[in-house]
């Protein structure tokens, strides 16, 4: 494998080796156009490389100089301006070299040199067309690296937005929880050496499990897991959790978005005090679509704008992630509150 590898490295042309496959194509390519009916093929070869250097000269001008300095920063009318210049500057240069080495060549015989190799026309139409290829591969070559550059900029801009959103659940998520084991350690629960394992598990998860985009269905639901045990150790009776899941759980869907609802329900279902207090939750995995319905019973007095960062955090990444390929809706009773989220996978 690491000789196959050898080779295929060894195959691959490096800049040098492209641009001299090219000018060695440009240089066969003008001697064919220029000894056209002329038997000394070779004297016409010999005379076109004598015109090489100022055909390579021109077109490098051009596009690493005028293309850069006036092309690409919007300046079109002195690039035009310039261009022709080195385009005229170039035409005397290869007139002035023909006419001093053509006799050379010929022999003093005017009628063996072709026609076209000493008519400023097929000359400047000659390098007209390769100069404006080498224009047209530059040109072809830039928008491929901007358009690169832009789609990783777009990526870093994506992650930063993302990082920085799951930087304010972190926190968020952590004050709860923290305050849930607070309250068990105020009782005097024989239940906290219990909750602290399952918040050490659920926080690990949290903080190191978080770092991808997506993560497995299955993963997710045994975080949600964890935190559903740590939340019933406090809150006792006075919370019924029912948990129906459907599918593989092989797909791939957002880290914490599940907790982040099971959490909005729990604080704001069992949170506010009274009880019996039902949460349900439900996950279908069909096809290309995954469902999941959030669903808690409240206090009629509960009121929805005190539902705080999560949900509104959800929605800011759903459009991150998932734009176009997602729905997010929040239905609110006298006596319950729904969260019903989808996402194509």
């Amino acid at each position: 494998m690491a000789m196959v590898s050898g080779i295929m490295r060894l195959r691959v042309p490096t800049r040098w080796q492209i641009h001299t496959g090219f000018w060695v194509f440009v240089l066969i390519l003008y001697t064919l156009f220029f000894a056209q009916g002329v038997d000394r093929f070779w004297n016409m070869f010999v005379f076109v490389a004598l015109l090489m250097p100022v055909i390579i000269g021109a077109s490098y001008f051009v596009n690493y100089y005028l293309v850069p300095a006036y092309l690409l920063k919007g300046r079109y009318t002195s690039f035009v301006v310039y261009f022709l210049y080195t385009l005229l500057a170039a035409v005397f240069m290869e007139s002035f070299i023909a006419m001093g080495i053509f006799l050379l060549l010929a022999d003093l015989d005017i009628q063996r040199i072709s026609a076209e190799a000493i008519n400023v026309r097929f000359v400047l139409a000659a390098l007209l067309m390769v100069i404006l290829l080498g224009l047209a591969v530059k040109m072809l070559a830039y928008w491929r690296q901007s358009r690169e550059d832009f789609e990783r900029m777009r990526r870093e801009k994506l992650e930063a937005e993302l990082m920085s959103l799951r930087a304010q659940l972190r926190p968020h998520f952590l004050f709860n929880t923290l305050n849930n084991l607070y309250c068990l350690a105020i009782e005097k629960s024989d239940q906290t050496p219990r909750a602290i394992l399952a918040l050490s598990e659920l926080l690990d998860a949290v903080l190191h499990g978080s770092e991808h985009n997506l993560v497995p269905l299955s993963r997710e639901l045994k975080l949600v897991d964890h935190y559903i045990e740590l939340e019933l150790l406090r809150c006792g009776d006075r919370v019924s959790v029912s948990r129906e899941v459907s599918g593989s759980g092989d797909r791939l869907v957002p880290p914490l978005f599940i907790l982040t609802l099971m959490e909005n329900a729990f604080k704001h279902g069992a949170g506010s005090g009274g009880g019996p207090h039902l949460i349900g939750l439900k996950v279908q995995d069909v096809e290309h679509t995954i469902s999941i319905t959030v669903r808690n019973t409240v206090n009629f007095h509960e009121k929805a704008e005190s539902r705080g960062v999560g949900l509104r955090n959800i929605r800011e990444q759903l459009l991150l992630l998932f734009p176009g390929r997602h729905s997010f809706e929040v239905e609110e009773g006298p006596d319950y509150f729904q969260v019903q989220l989808s996402l194509v996978v």
